[in-house]
């Protein structure tokens, strides 16, 4: 089974680079106003959509579950800017 999201973003390109670094993958398929990850783990297809105009309201947010320490290590060797916050319980979560 996978998981299918489908994400707006202003800048492909930077989306690409976050996406390719966090999963480990390439796009399946990449065009100027969309890319498609298709990966087994996890299991995804994570579809990008190209929009300038795209209003990021406050509170919304989506995760994939990874292994962190492997993830923020990848991010820093591609010159990624990270914000890791540690000991932060979001949501429900903390209920």
């Amino acid at each position: 089974m996978k998981m299918h999201l489908n994400l707006a973003t202003r800048d492909l390109d930077a989306g690409v680079v976050f996406y390719r670094t966090l999963l480990l993958a390439e796009p399946t398929k990449h065009y100027a106003d969309h890319a498609l990850f298709l990966t087994d783990e996890p299991g995804l297809e994570l579809a990008l959509d190209q929009n300038s105009k795209i209003n990021v309201r406050e509170g919304a947010h989506y995760g994939v579950a990874v292994d962190v320490d492997a993830a923020i290590a990848r991010f820093q060797t591609a010159g990624c800017p990270i914000d890791v916050e540690r000991l932060e319980t979001c949501c429900y979560a903390a209920r």
